[in-house]
């Protein structure tokens, strides 16, 4: 083979390998062009911190038998009117069955007396069929999970649906004789409950909570002036109760209760130049509470004793003498911006965005900021800066305004 057809073969494999090299370098090129993207969402963020600390309510106990079988008659948190009875107290057994089944009786008498009274012309039966339905729905669903004591209670409804649903068939004669005879068994059930029953009646008007924990007379609202870091952080530190012999629950008297929480000394500036905070027991729920900072003292210790006031009152706060506690001194909201995405053209911060496979710059200004991300302001309108939805370029490469991307 002569040098010339040698060289030829040379030529066209040198030839061959630069394109091979050019086309690979273009895909590398294409790989690092290739821009990323996420979609602009709202985000809140809190500056907050935790602490533990103690309820404080105008409280007193109330007093009953507790030698005795205790039966209330109002809910735990209930409110209550001054000398309501708000529990019974049975010597015997035979006593307290006979009240509750003096109870089963009104309630068969109630479910009477609706019936005749509301169904004798039939415009409530197609009502109480739709009732009925759905309770034997809840009580079949109770028994499939386990819960048998709830499906109990569901099942004492049914009941007295289905009779007021029977109460369209009966005649005059024959309401007035079952009438006669339910309220005579409710007689004879509330002479034998009543000859051994004793009742507790509420001392004032207030909430009524079924356990008293004795605490009152050290954390009381009257002596929020006096109060310290060390009776805090004593009761926090001591599970133990002073209950009382012969009491049988508490009387919350006011809407209003205060929180005292013990927190550093840097904290406690903080919330000294706010005159209310948001504030959330996790423990309970996530319900954020609006309070007012009632007052904030600094120890020798280098501590800080913060009192918070509320006039919104729930069970928890009823019931509840510790508590784990967040203080929400500040919250923003605003579009999160990834700090790689943010960057400055023409002395302007702002980010790419791609619209249309176009990239578009969009000014922001940013209202909180970390060192991985940025809140921005959302824009009025989509032409005026970045809004909800916007698709942010996080990465890309020679991003530049208005560029086309194939």
């Amino acid at each position: 083979m002569n040098k010339k057809a040698w060289g030829g073969k040379i030529a066209a494999f040198i030839l061959g390998l630069g394109c091979i090299v050019y086309i690979g370098a273009r895909m590398v090129s294409g790989l690092g062009d290739r821009i990323q993207t996420i979609e602009a969402a709202l985000v809140s963020v809190e500056d907050k911190f935790s602490a533990s600390g103690v309820f404080i309510r105008d409280e007193q106990p109330v007093y009953g038998d507790s030698s005795k079988t205790v039966e209330y008659s109002v809910a735990n948190g209930e409110k209550v009117s001054n000398g309501q009875s708000v529990a019974m107290f049975f010597s015997d057994t035979a006593s307290l069955t006979a009240y509750h089944e003096m109870l089963a009786v009104e309630d068969e008498i109630e479910s009477l007396q609706y019936a005749y009274t509301h169904l004798s012309g039939g415009a409530d039966g197609a009502k109480l069929d739709s009732l009925i339905t759905i309770s034997m729905l809840s009580v079949t669903k109770q028994l499939e999970q386990g819960s048998v004591q709830s499906a109990a209670s569901d099942y004492a409804d049914l009941l007295q649906l289905v009779l007021r649903r029977d109460g369209e068939r009966i005649t005059n004669s024959e309401y007035t004789a079952q009438l006669s005879a339910l309220e005579s068994e409710r007689a004879s059930w509330q002479q034998q409950a009543g000859s051994g029953a004793t009742v507790a009646a509420a001392p004032a008007a207030g909430y009524f909570v079924r356990y008293y924990d004795g605490l009152s007379e050290a954390l009381d609202p009257d002596n929020l002036d006096s109060l310290t870091v060390d009776e805090v952080e004593a009761v926090l530190e001591n599970e133990e109760t002073h209950t009382r012999d012969g009491v049988i629950g508490g009387l919350v008297q006011d809407f209003e209760w205060y929180f005292a929480t013990v927190v550093s000394e840097e904290q406690g500036a903080v919330l000294r130049e706010r005159s209310t905070v948001n504030i959330r027991f996790p423990a309970f729920s996530d319900q954020l509470l609006r309070v007012n900072v009632h007052d904030v003292r600094t120890s020798e210790d280098g501590q800080a004793l913060v009192i918070f006031q509320c006039n919104e009152m729930n069970e928890s706060c009823l019931t509840t003498r510790q508590a784990e506690i967040e203080i929400i001194y500040q919250s923003f909201d605003g579009i999160m911006v990834p700090r790689e995405a943010l960057r400055q053209v023409d002395g302007q911060w702002g980010v790419y965005c791609l619209v249309g496979g176009v990239t578009r710059f969009k000014p922001v200004e940013w209202v909180y900021q970390t060192d991985s991300y940025y809140l921005v302001e959302p824009a009025a309108s989509s032409s005026g800066g970045l809004v909800m939805y916007d698709q942010i370029i996080v990465s890309g490469k020679d991003l530049e305004k208005d560029k086309v991307v194939r």
